[in-house]
């Protein structure tokens, strides 16, 4: 999976060798070229701080306006809507000149989102395990839980993985997806990046996966010729 949004915006802060107080006046600059003004320095500074440090995520505004300021793509800088568009790529075959639509298709919990059970439009029936990390809602003040905007998608996500049509299928995951991530960190040694950077990261990862496809296509027709 790739880096969650607060950890990639320290990265791309750092290569660019900017300060969170130069952040703070890159992103009023370019707010103040749109028309669009923002808030005290002192509540900007506390925004990036938490974005940073991955204790909060940016609203779509703000998403916006960092993607402008450090010019990248908000795929690049989000790993929520990184996945969200993968999701989208794979539940739209035509992309990879396939005729019919999956029925269904599973992934792991790091592409638990809301935005990805709920957000993506015509998409097949999705098995991803509910993330287990972060509140579900907040603590009420007679000590109880709340119920969380999650809940009921949490729910109907388990009730469908512990089916035996859910099971099933997911387990085609441990056959099919896995070993290909077991073989790109063992047989090729890409469990650790060499480069630093994330583009240079992003190089290094696209070079294996295209090893991997090369020797299984040259596999495949050496076998097929012999």
């Amino acid at each position: 999976m790739a880096a969650s949004g607060g950890n990639t915006l320290r990265a791309v802060l750092k290569e660019l060798g900017w300060s969170r107080t130069r952040l703070v006046a890159e992103l009023r600059r370019q707010a103040a070229s749109s028309g669009e003004s923002l808030p005290g320095t002192e509540s900007v500074i506390a925004m990036v701080s938490r974005w940073v440090n991955n204790h909060q995520q940016p609203s779509d505004f703000y998403r916006d306006l960092l993607a402008r300021t450090l010019g990248r793509p908000r795929a690049e800088l989000f790993s929520d809507e990184a996945a969200r568009l993968e999701l989208a790529a794979e539940a739209e075959p035509a992309s990879a000149g396939i005729d019919a639509r999956p029925q269904r298709l599973a992934a792991d919990s790091g592409y638990w989102s809301i935005a990805n059970v709920s957000g993506i439009p015509g998409a097949p029936e999705l098995l991803i395990p509910p993330a287990r990390h972060g509140r579900h809602g907040k603590p009420r003040k007679d000590g109880k839980p709340s119920e969380s905007k999650s809940d009921h998608l949490r729910m109907m996500m388990l009730a469908s993985l512990g089916s035996e049509q859910g099971k099933a299928c997911y387990a085609q995951r441990s056959r099919t997806i896995e070993p290909v991530f077991g073989q790109v960190k063992t047989v090729q040694d890409g469990g650790r990046f060499m480069r630093r950077g994330l583009e240079a990261c992003q190089a290094e990862w696209k070079l294996l996966c295209g090893t991997h496809n090369l020797l299984k296509l040259w596999r495949t027709t050496t076998a097929t010729s012999s």
